[in-house]
């Protein structure tokens, strides 16, 4: 009877440890867990800070590209103007001497071109 007890008290202490090694097994599961999410979660949050910032640098990048392509059509169309300015002067001076052939009923000397072109262009130029 008493081997008897003895076994029982084996078996209740062997259960005991058991349990005792159970709990500390699942404690240490809980912090690993814990661990891995905190891991995670500092992932998740560096990976979207590096998207921000990839997205920031995409879009002022193609903010840059668009203000030069802007500037650039800019100029363009001011050199686009300048050139339309000085095409109509070089005709109006034309006309102008043209018609002061005309009217005078004569024909001018290069010389006399020349010289109306020269005034007309700077009459133009004041305009």
């Amino acid at each position: 009877m008493d081997e008897r007890q003895q076994k029982i008290q084996a078996g209740l202490k062997y259960a005991e440890d058991t349990k005792v090694q159970l709990a500390a097994a699942h404690q240490e599961s809980a912090t690993l867990v814990k661990n891995a999410q905190l891991e995670a979660n500092k992932i998740i949050e560096e990976s979207r800070k590096t998207a921000k910032e990839l997205s920031d640098r995409a879009q002022k990048e193609a903010t840059d590209r668009a203000n030069a392509f802007i500037t650039k059509a800019q100029q363009a169309v001011e050199l686009e103007h300048k050139k339309m300015l000085a095409e109509a002067r070089t005709e109006i001076a034309r006309l102008v001497v043209t018609t002061t052939e005309r009217v005078l009923a004569k024909k001018l000397t290069d010389a006399d071109r020349v010289g109306y072109n020269d005034a007309a262009a700077r009459e133009l130029a004041n305009v």
